[in-house]
This record gives structure tokens, C-alpha cells and sequence, in this order.
């Protein structure tokens, strides 16, 4: 009994999208990218605005949107802000995108690490106005 070619190619095929290992159902990785990215960039916002509200008083008066948070509460809006605006234009950019990991992964924890600097008080009270 003799068995074609296109018999092997149609049963591997089968099998490959039962497995769920299909080539073509693999996914972009770039909203995933995306994702991690705007929220570094998210992060390191905050953290600038954390440091300009301590250096300067018309800054840290400007983000006391509400009086009884302080300007904890124009920091993390405007921070918010910045990672939805971040993350839906860098999601239209990389939605259909296949992209290499490190050097997104490298900028987001340098990202991350400068934000965690940031918001460290002994930092950012290097720059309070007197």
C-alpha cells in the first residue's frame, strides 16, 4: 500500500493544529510589548512628576487636584494619563508585530529602575525648594 505525499502533509497538518502547534495561529508578540513598555513608561512619568512637584512649588500646587490627597492625586492622573496614551499608541504601532524581546525588556527595566529612583524619598528630596 503506497502512501502520497500530500497523505503525510495533510495528517501532519491536522495533528499540528489539534496540538494547538500551528505555525500560523501563533501570536504577535507586540501588544505584549506594548503592554510592558507603557506602563515603564507609565512609571518613569510618575516619577518625573514626583521629583518636579519637589522642586518646584508652582508644580506641586498645580498637581493638588484635590485638596484633602494633595499632589499624590495630579501625579498618579497625569501618570495614568501618560501610560493609556503610551500603551495605545505604542499598541497600534506593534499590534500586528512580531518583535525581539531584550531590547524592549532592556529600555522597560531601565525605565522601571529610573522610576523606583524617582519616587525613593531620599532622591527626590534631593530637590526640594526650600
Amino acid at each position: 500500500m503506497a502512501i502520497d505525499q500530500a497523505t503525510i502533509d495533510a495528517k501532519s497538518s491536522t495533528a499540528a493544529s489539534v496540538d494547538g502547534a500551528s505555525a500560523s495561529a501563533k501570536k504577535p508578540n507586540g501588544p505584549v510589548i506594548a503592554a510592558t513598555l507603557a506602563a515603564a513608561i507609565g512609571s518613569i512619568a510618575l516619577g518625573i512628576f514626583t521629583v518636579l512637584a519637589e522642586a518646584s512649588t508652582g508644580i506641586h500646587d498645580g498637581l493638588e487636584f484635590s485638596k484633602r490627597v494633595g499632589p499624590l492625586s495630579g501625579k498618579t492622573t497625569l501618570a495614568v494619563l501618560v501610560y493609556i496614551a503610551a500603551w495605545g499608541g505604542l499598541h497600534a504601532a506593534f499590534k500586528k508585530r512580531d518583535l525581539a524581546w531584550k531590547p524592549y525588556l532592556r529600555v522597560s527595566a531601565v525605565l522601571f529602575g529610573l522610576a523606583l529612583l524617582f519616587t525613593f524619598p531620599p532622591f527626590f528630596q534631593l530637590f526640594a525648594s526650600e
